[in-house]
């Protein structure tokens, strides 16, 4: 009985929908979509009334839908919270002596250790064609293409400016690409998917080739 060809498991290449930086914070998927992140200091909760957290809510959902409108179909969101093992950084500032150096030496106790946090993240998923629409034949005229392209990447940006204008009390922070001492260019955004997939935190840069090929 001959013994039957190996074959290896479906490469994880295959599930990744991202495709490439269009723009220093939007992203462009292999369907054709795109997406923006952002990075959620969160809101505490302790000491608030419970009707201002009820309020904070419903008017975070009706944002939502208002984004989404008019036919519910373009503007899609996904949120991830990590939990994982962080330097405690602080950036906290007192005008008294005594109140500044009090903070000193409590942040500088915490950073001698990984404490656990978590991470707020929303990512922004805008559609320019909803399905049932898309063009079945690839238009050759790469100029429209191009004009295509920055009209949804200024669409997405419009959409973003709004998010941000009922999130300022969360702190959104757009996830973007950044230039690094030696002058390689690497991404934010694509260090915390590569985070979601791989569960290792680390640089990833921007390179001339499709997310999925990385």
């Amino acid at each position: 009985m001959s013994t039957p060809p190996f074959s290896p498991d479906t490469p994880v290449s295959e599930f990744i929908p991202l495709s490439t930086h269009v723009s220093p914070t939007v992203l462009k998927t292999t369907g054709g979509d795109y997406l923006l992140t952002w990075r959620l200091e969160g809101l505490p909760f302790v000491g608030r009334e419970e009707w201002e957290l009820e309020h904070r809510h419903n008017t975070f959902n009706r944002m939502l839908q208002t984004l989404r409108a008019p036919d519910f179909t373009n503007v899609a969101f996904w949120v991830h919270d990590l939990r994982r093992r962080r330097q405690v950084k602080d950036s906290s500032r007192f005008n008294e002596a005594f109140n500044q150096s009090l903070s000193d030496a409590y942040f500088k106790g915490l950073s001698s250790q990984k404490l656990m946090q978590n991470e707020l993240y929303m990512t922004m998923l805008y559609r320019p064609v909803v399905s049932g629409k898309r063009f079945v034949e690839k238009s050759a005229d790469v100029s429209r293409l191009a004009s295509e392209q920055q009209q949804a990447i200024d669409k997405v940006l419009e959409l973003a400016s709004n998010m941000e204008a009922v999130l300022k009390d969360y702190a959104p922070t757009r996830l973007r690409m950044y230039e690094a001492a030696n002058g390689v260019v690497f991404s934010e955004t694509l260090e915390f998917f590569g985070y979601l997939l791989n569960r290792v935190d680390e640089p990833v840069p921007v390179l001339k080739a499709p997310v999925y090929r990385y």
